[in-house]
């Protein structure tokens, strides 16, 4: 409700309408055109399809020629999953629509640290092979990452600091997004604070300064065609950053770069990556995603001064003026109106809606009893001549009809 008090700036509690009414119009909503919801999917999935060729789903039906399971997925997605697929979750929503379908998402996290979607599937139930199925077809889906568009479009204006002065730093600032140079750029800051001590030929002790037992075991390997170095924390392991520990033993050994396979391609800067698709953001080559992190460079260097204030305040009048009187550029639609038998093979359309599913956990409904709520005996009315149930003395009917009776024959009447 707030947020509608915001969106019409107005004063809490001052809208014509109440919450339970907004709650009773979502589900008159929900119950309203609802028959052929599985071939409004499809007929979307079809439109999608006509406007991004690499853009892909699949679905099955069950005998009475119901929809049990459909995925989707975009070209960017698959991209996507390409180069992040190698740390993957999958989870599954409950009962956020009509016909309780689970949601099952695969989620990542990209080079820039922030999570994406790598695959969307609604299913019947979650029996094994309903799970199976998803993850044969497993493919990702792409729910347009702007926080990733948005951080690629970032790494432009993004200048590294450099907080130390070994070579390592500055190659790594290079290579890496902001967010995996900031995590590496901690790990070399600390490996300052450990001391490696070489026990065989290949092999070394790193321990902190003020310890003198412990430590970690790291093994650096040289040999022709490749190097190679090994630490028993195994963090590069988890996450792909290479630790303190190691990183001490490369500077004891004069490294002024660390090797490339120590630079994963899943965390170097983008455009190395993934190749931007033509249809992200509306098919308008990513502008508005451009726009935004040079509006914020403007604030910043604005507010700076006042005298910055009134040239930026004059020159951005002038600006919006001159956009207004752009044209307008029309915008794509999906038309879900058409006949659903345009095509060669639009009996995939004639298909009925899902029936309801049954999750696990408690059914919909009212609350189950425990059994002090059972063995309960129900409320007996002690008014004369009642004995009913449901009821006590306090609000017993047949008092009130007495009562009333005796009210209307008072002489003071």
């Amino acid at each position: 409700m707030r947020v509608l008090e915001l969106e019409k700036g107005i004063e809490a509690g001052h809208l014509p309408y109440l919450e339970k009414d907004v709650r009773n119009f979502l589900q008159f909503q929900c119950s309203v055109g609802n028959e052929n919801d599985a071939s409004d999917v499809l007929k979307l999935c079809k439109s999608l399809k006509d406007i991004d060729d690499a853009f892909q789903y699949d679905f099955t039906m069950d005998d009475n020629n119901k929809l049990e399971h459909i995925i989707w997925v975009f070209g960017d997605s698959i991209r996507a999953y390409e180069a992040f697929g190698d740390v993957v979750v999958f989870d599954t929503t409950y009962r956020i629509n009509r016909y309780d379908m689970p949601l099952g998402l695969w989620v990542g996290i990209d080079n820039h640290g922030n999570s994406i979607f790598f695959g969307c599937v609604l299913l019947r139930d979650e029996k094994i092979p309903s799970f199976r199925w998803a993850l044969k077809v497993g493919v990702a889906v792409n729910i347009r990452n702007q926080a990733g568009e948005e951080a690629r479009m970032r790494q432009k204006y993004h200048n590294p600091q450099i907080r130390t002065s070994f070579p390592i730093e500055e190659h790594a600032a290079n290579i890496l997004t902001p967010y995996a140079f900031q995590l590496l750029q901690h790990e070399i800051e600390l490996s300052s604070k450990y001391a490696a001590t070489k026990i065989d030929i290949d092999s070394y002790i790193v321990r902190y300064h003020t310890k003198l037992d412990g430590g970690r075991l790291v093994s650096l390997i040289k040999e022709k065609d490749e190097e190679s170095i090994h630490c028993s924390c195994r963090e590069f392991e988890f996450c792909g950053i290479l630790c303190r520990h190691a990183i001490q033993v490369l500077l004891k050994n004069d490294y002024f770069c660390l090797p490339e396979k120590y630079l994963p391609s899943r965390w170097r800067q983008e455009s190395s990556l993934i190749p931007k698709s033509s249809h992200i953001i509306n098919c308008n080559d990513n502008s508005s995603i451009e726009f935004r992190p040079m509006m914020q460079c403007l604030e910043v260097e604005t507010l700076k001064t006042k005298d910055r204030v009134v040239v930026a305040t004059k020159e951005l009048e002038q600006v919006i003026e001159l956009v207004k009187k752009m044209l307008g550029v029309p915008k794509q639609t999906i038309d879900l109106e058409s006949d659903v038998r345009d095509g060669d093979d639009d009996d995939d359309c004639d298909i009925e809606n899902p029936i309801t599913s049954k999750t696990k956990g408690r059914p919909k409904g009212s609350r189950p009893k425990g059994g002090v709520e059972v063995a309960k005996k129900p409320r007996r009315c002690h008014f004369p001549n009642c004995g009913g149930t449901n009821h006590d003395s306090r609000n017993c009917p047949n008092k009130r009809k007495k009562v009333s009776l005796l009210s209307s024959q008072s002489p003071n009447k």
